[in-house]
């Protein structure tokens, strides 16, 4: 797992999910975004479209008024190294790992992550 994140917000408390870019199997099989559950020990991935592409930094946005750990969305730039492939920045459904949407880059090339977090506005 690479530039692994969780939920901001839990900060020097317990949490169970962390989340990150993989792409370590040989056989293409976890190669984009994974989910893990440190309580269950187990993952589940979010699948990338090609191998030329890269899914670089997740950021956790957490649904306003979230009730558990993992309500919120991820949102994750993907780079390919592919000359006409146009990088793409998709929206994970932080709970159940399901793409919910994409907007494609016009430029030929994004940088490789946010280096972010995402913080709310305090209502205050």
């Amino acid at each position: 797992m690479e530039f692994p994140i969780y939920r901001c917000d839990r900060n020097s408390m317990e949490y169970r999910y962390v989340y990150g870019s993989c792409f370590v199997d040989p056989d293409n099989t976890r190669e984009g975004v994974v989910k893990t559950d440190l309580k269950n020990v187990s993952s589940t991935v979010w699948n990338k479209d090609a191998v030329d592409q890269i899914a670089a930094e997740p950021v956790f946005v957490c649904k306003p008024g979230a009730a558990r750990e993992d309500e919120g969305v991820l949102v994750v730039p993907v780079v390919t190294s592919r000359a006409g492939h146009q990088p793409y920045v998709v929206v994970l459904d932080a709970e159940t790992m399901v793409e919910m949407g994409r907007f494609l880059i016009s430029q030929e090339r994004i940088p490789l992550g946010f280096h972010a977090q995402y913080n709310p506005r305090s209502s205050s």
